[in-house]
């Protein structure tokens, strides 16, 4: 069990770093990747915003985070549940491995659900999905 612990929390503290990493080189430089698909389509993909989208959340603006990319909004703390709630049953439990996958009817839920946001919001009735900063 402190084996799996540790591993955990040495888990916990690489996706910190990385992500430390990345917000400084971005609020730093200014650096974004950009979207291929949107480069070569001029359509937004379900993941168009997502970085600025976590930075918002993560400085507490939740409501310019929401515009940016409202898919991710919504499902990331259902998500960071879920990874909450494996990480514990990995620790706790002796047959468990760490890298299960997600159930199959979530994955297809959560894959209809991107595909249609994807769509919507290039539709001009639905324009408010699209990435907005709001001042």
């Amino acid at each position: 069990m402190i084996k799996r612990f540790v591993r955990v929390v040495f888990l916990f503290f690489i996706f910190i770093f990385l992500g430390t990493l990345y917000y400084l080189i971005i609020k730093l430089t200014n650096f974004r990747f950009i979207c291929g698909f949107y480069y070569v389509t001029d359509y937004y993909c379900p993941g168009c915003g997502i970085t600025r989208c976590i930075i918002s959340m993560l400085e507490g603006n939740l409501y310019q985070a929401f515009r940016y990319n409202s898919l991710v909004f919504v499902t990331a703390p259902v998500l960071l549940a879920y990874a909450i709630n494996h990480a514990y049953k990995f620790i706790t439990q002796r047959r468990y491995t760490f890298f299960d996958k997600i159930p199959d009817k979530i994955g297809l839920i959560l894959a209809i659900a991107a595909i249609l946001y994807g769509i919507l919001r290039n539709i001009p009735s639905f324009s408010f999905l699209a990435p907005t900063t709001i001042n």
